[in-house]
């Protein structure tokens, strides 16, 4: 279950997310790396407090500072994920051919980065390790 709505956040937090950078970039001529960084941090935004209240919610579970500053620095690591891929794509694709393409690629390679920090590092919880060979 937990998974499913990890999915389901992360779908909506994505539409939300590329739909912002594309507005920005292909409506408003926001450089392309500009319009990915509002996206994400928008979407970020929505995210955290989905995952928090109800992806990742056990028992009582509320807003943690703790758990809010660990995942700030989830989303540094995975906004640099992006911003080195949207720069490397740029290089190797038209942006102007496929700005979409970029942008797509992009924030599914930060998707995964900020799965993985959040499911073991800022969502944790004693059975995420459950199972671990030593």
């Amino acid at each position: 279950m937990e998974l499913m709505k990890f999915f389901l956040v992360a779908v909506v937090g994505l539409m939300i997310d590329t739909g912002i950078a594309w507005v920005l970039s292909q409506r408003f001529s926001v450089s392309m790396t500009l319009s990915s960084v509002s996206g994400f941090l928008f979407a970020a935004i929505m995210n955290y407090l989905m995952h928090e209240l109800w992806t990742f919610k056990h028992g009582h579970r509320k807003l943690s500072k703790y758990r809010a500053f660990t995942y700030i620095w989830v989303l540094i690591l995975a906004l640099g994920t992006r911003v080195l891929v949207v720069h490397a794509l740029q290089i190797l694709l038209t942006p102007t051919e496929f700005a979409l393409v970029i942008l797509l690629i992009a924030a599914c390679a930060s998707f995964l980065v900020n799965f993985i920090a959040s499911k073991f590092f800022v969502f944790k919880t004693s059975s995420t390790f459950k199972g671990r060979i030593s």
